[in-house]
């Protein structure tokens, strides 16, 4: 009489120890390419978090020393006109030390449609423009402030303002009426004059969803 042992698996049995072999073997593999796919990623999430770092810390110090927040290129070869609006560009200028001038700095995207980079960059005073961040795709800003005085010939007086801020539309900065600045500068649109916090979101390459924060200038906000 011939026992199990002795007539070996039939070929049932190895079929089906050949399928869970295989199986373990799918299995193990796939956890492998996954542990890879994460290595291989966990670089471009650090790198994408440092930018985002970078472009959000550079904007808020500017922004929060403002002393005028301007919704159009100031500085450059090529400013834009007094009345302008762009809701992708800013001038931010900051007050300097007894003696220095005024702090001038331009934000905004510049796109390289040949390689395909974008980035965030910063034109400062006169001189040429710098890279702030790589990778950042878009940029915005939103404006709030006190609401519009009802004569207005009191528009270009600061005025202590109340507690609940309003939206200030882009049409409303280029409008007037305009104020006189000082010399050798260019007028400006009133409305600028009620601003006192921004909304800016900016998005970064291969982020899920722009990165959003808000800014309420000191400067800006003094006395009132």
């Amino acid at each position: 009489m011939q026992t199990t042992g002795d007539r070996g698996f039939s070929l049932v049995e190895l079929i089906v120890a050949l399928g869970l072999t295989l199986t373990v073997i799918a299995a193990i593999f796939e956890l492998v390419e996954q542990s890879r796919r994460r290595f291989a990623a966990e670089p471009d999430i650090v790198d994408r978090q440092q930018r985002v770092r970078v472009a959000v810390e550079t904007l808020s110090r500017d922004l929060l020393m403002a002393r005028a927040v301007l919704p159009y290129r100031l500085s450059g070869p090529t400013p834009d006109p007094p009345g302008t609006f762009k809701d992708d560009e800013v001038t931010i200028v900051t007050v300097r030390p007894a003696g220095e001038d005024d702090g001038v700095r331009a934000y905004y995207i510049r796109r390289d449609l040949a390689s395909g980079v974008s980035r965030l960059m910063r034109a400062e005073g006169g001189g040429g423009d710098a890279p702030v961040a790589d990778g950042v795709m878009s940029l915005s800003f939103a404006y709030f402030g006190d609401a519009a005085v009802a004569d207005p010939a009191d528009a270009c007086s600061i005025t202590a303002g109340g507690a609940e801020l309003v939206t200030i539309g882009g049409s409303e900065f280029t409008d007037g009426p305009f104020c006189p600045a000082a010399a050798g500068a260019a007028p400006f649109d009133a409305d600028l004059l009620r601003v006192r916090k921004m909304a800016v979101r900016i998005g970064v390459a291969g982020a899920a969803a722009p990165v959003g924060f808000e800014v309420t200038p000191r400067n800006r906000n003094q006395g009132r």
